[in-house]
């Protein structure tokens, strides 16, 4: 496995090993609005949507670790023959690879993937179905509804998501779940 990566990297590393110029900084250091790297944090009292500055903020950075992925995967040759940028610097530059805003609604849609429980994908396909519509269709009225509202508190969303596991799942197997979603109580 010798050769040079397309990230600039002899060899394969993993992308937890990458330069520090790539590293994530702590949101404090960021300045008014988080860097790419940065991770949105909820602001108590807050009364406004996600604006689409932080949507932005937030592709960029899964779109950056996308990139890391491949171009720790690739080498630089395989990069350029494929009409990409030859170093993950290069790509990270480049406003064909990384967005500098965000696409139209009228672009065509990303498929997305999701896991559900089956009882709930039954019960919500035969909703849509009684509603004359689809899932696909009630999943995007539900987000659209969503990100037209000010972000929660984490706390009551956890609550919420409790909730829910305990009357779906029961409470025994509850707790474990939800810190699989949430993490452990802080």
């Amino acid at each position: 496995m010798g050769g040079q990566k397309a990230d600039g990297r002899a060899g394969r590393r993993s992308p937890q090993f990458r330069s520090g110029d790539l590293t994530r900084r702590p949101p404090e250091e960021a300045g008014d609005l988080p860097s790419d790297e940065a991770t949105l944090r909820y602001e108590p009292g807050r009364d406004t949507p996600v604006t689409a500055d932080e949507a932005l903020l937030v592709l960029r950075r899964r779109r950056r670790a996308e990139l890391v992925r491949q171009y720790a995967e690739a080498d630089a040759k395989s990069m350029k023959a494929a009409g990409k940028p030859a170093t993950l610097a290069a790509a990270l530059e480049d406003p064909a690879e990384m967005p500098t805003k965000l696409p139209p609604w009228n672009v065509r849609k990303v498929p997305v993937q999701q896991r559900l429980p089956q009882p709930l994908h039954a019960l919500a396909v035969a909703h849509a179905e009684i509603e004359g519509s689809n899932l696909t269709a009630e999943i995007e009225m539900l987000l659209w509804k969503l990100v037209r509202q000010p972000p929660r508190d984490p706390q009551v969303v956890r609550a919420e998501y409790l909730e829910y596991l305990r009357e779906t799942v029961g409470a025994d197997r509850a707790k474990a779940m939800l810190d699989k979603v949430f993490g452990t109580d802080q």
